[in-house]
């Protein structure tokens, strides 16, 4: 399954929705979910995801939070 696909699944079961390709937000993630996203993630796709080198503004976006979610998986 795509990265994308995964994390609309996951803002779906949490109620939660991407407005304007943007994962945070009034209808988003808060900084919890945003970490249950990470934990989600690992658990599906079976990797570490460290965003530590990334600025925040790389990972606020829906494409651009996929497109390290990619790299990083593919480094791996």
């Amino acid at each position: 399954m795509e990265i994308k696909q995964i994390v609309l699944e996951f803002l779906k079961e949490c109620d939660r929705k991407c407005e304007d390709g943007k994962l945070f937000g009034n209808e988003g993630l808060d900084s919890i979910g945003f970490l249950e996203l990470l934990e989600f993630l690992e658990e599906r796709i079976g990797i570490d995801l460290d965003l530590s080198e990334y600025e925040p503004e790389e990972f606020s976006s829906l494409d651009g939070f996929c497109e390290i979610v990619r790299n990083i998986k593919e480094a791996k």
